[in-house]
């Protein structure tokens, strides 16, 4: 089937399919044949809110599986979010309910990360069962170790960790403008 109109709706952020957005379209279902009347059952058919999935790609990092939760590390290969500049976009996506005043804040780095990729860095909790599975890593080649992000917040400066040497959950004093490796979930 060939879409045979387009509108601004059709294209949300531009001429992509990389969003989450409601789109509407028109569509000939039954190709070059006849009689082509819109809104038959047979024919020209719309398409509202209709919405492309973003799927998870593991851009710039390692893709496995851990206790059957998919996971992407991506060790440090993130960038920083300005949490002091609270017209962008990115402040009030990515900096949390309590935003630090940090100018380079690796843990909403780290949130944006995951969600560019389709994925979601996890909360404490769900961190310390993904540590319970750490051994699942190496079948993939991959070795976790160090102090990783949860999307868990302390207060506006600190954000809480899982150290992947023990299991242990730090209490929150992770200053959010310090790099550490990430795990983002497919879950």
């Amino acid at each position: 089937a060939t879409p045979i109109l387009e509108t601004e709706a059709t294209r949300p952020e531009g001429n992509t399919t990389n969003s989450t957005q409601s789109i509407a379209f028109v569509m000939d279902v039954n190709g070059g044949r006849g009689p082509n009347t819109e809104n038959s059952s047979k024919d020209i058919r719309g398409f509202h809110g209709a919405k492309f999935a973003k799927v998870p790609t593991c851009t710039g990092g390692k893709e496995f599986t851990l206790g059957g939760t998919t996971v992407c590390y991506l060790n440090t290969t993130y960038s920083a979010v300005d949490c002091t500049k609270t017209s962008s976009p990115d402040y009030s996506a990515y900096c949390g309910s309590h935003p630090s005043s940090y100018t380079n804040d690796y843990w909403a780095g780290a949130k944006k990360a995951c969600e560019e990729i389709g994925m979601k860095l996890p909360d404490k909790d769900e961190l310390v069962k993904l540590y319970g599975n750490k051994s699942d890593a190496t079948s993939a080649g991959v070795s976790l170790s160090g102090w990783f992000w949860s999307s868990s917040e302390n207060d506006s400066n600190n954000a809480y960790r899982v150290d992947f040497g023990n299991g242990y959950t730090n209490n929150g004093y992770n200053l959010k403008q310090y790099s550490g490796p990430v795990l983002c979930s497919g879950s």
